[in-house]
């Protein structure tokens, strides 16, 4: 995806298990493992819940934020592409 995207974009993954992994999921609004939480400025964006990948919601919330849209609020359901 890092790629696909160039280098406006920074990924990171973290670990969503034990006491650690939940606080960091329920203080970024992670209601899926796995997610994408996307942020612009610092500020939380949106996020984005898949189990495949490449991902049409996700691809969708990447180029509309490097666009300066506001985040599709259709992309945080549950369901995969």
């Amino acid at each position: 995806i890092a790629r696909e995207h160039g280098s406006n974009l920074m990924f990171a993954k973290a670990d969503a298990t034990g006491g650690a992994g939940k606080a960091l999921g329920r203080q970024l609004g992670v209601d899926a493992v796995p997610s994408f939480v996307l942020f612009r400025n610092g500020i939380r964006y949106g996020a984005v819940s898949t189990s495949k990948l490449p991902s049409e919601k996700l691809t969708k919330a990447i180029v509309d934020l490097e666009a300066g849209k506001d985040f599709d609020l259709s992309l945080q359901e549950d369901d995969d592409d």
